[in-house]
């Protein structure tokens, strides 16, 4: 029962998770805004208790669910939010909003060159790189799944360890 239990609820909720990191995303890259970026997390760590709650119940009584069934969950929809979110960056960063990726790295590397740590010619090295790098679906994919497994992970140590039951010893299968 686990396995399937698990592939499927994390599959369902990591999607969910994902589409609402895509929202948030898109909300901010057109409003600049600590609120938003603090909604965002107290929206992400509801959602991922609710669902890891919604996971550990599936268990019986007898059972019940460990923390680290519960860490090994989040972590599984925090793989699947990283798929979603990384496609949607290939999306976002070659069609959808290119010229504002565009501005935004050519602010980044204008700061950057003002520092004077680099020449001129390593500034166009590293331009392109960053340039190709940005646009790579490879290394989006990989820093989206890396991004959402780091953010599961830290807040997953500690929904864990309200999520999680504890095997009733009383219950009606320990007979």
């Amino acid at each position: 029962m686990e396995k399937v239990t698990l592939r499927n609820d994390a599959v369902r909720y990591g999607t969910f998770l994902g589409i609402v990191a895509i929202v948030f995303a898109v909300a901010g890259m057109f409003w600049q805004s600590g609120w938003l970026s603090l909604l965002s997390v107290a929206v992400y760590v509801t959602l991922l208790y609710t669902f890891t709650k919604r996971h550990a119940a599936r268990y019986d009584a007898a059972e019940g669910c460990s923390y680290g069934r519960c860490l090994k969950f989040i972590l599984f929809m925090a793989l699947f939010e990283g798929i979603l979110a990384g496609a949607y960056q290939i999306v976002a960063v070659n069609w959808l909003f290119e010229a504002r990726y565009e501005e935004i790295m050519a602010q980044t590397l204008a700061a950057v060159e003002a520092t004077g740590i680099y020449t001129r010619d390593r500034m166009q090295l590293v331009g392109e790189m960053a340039t190709r790098m940005t646009h790579s679906p490879i290394w989006l994919i990989a820093s989206g799944i890396f991004g959402s497994l780091i953010k599961g992970l830290f807040f997953g140590l500690f929904v864990s360890a309200f999520a999680s039951r504890k095997p009733e010893v009383f219950s009606r299968n320990n007979e």
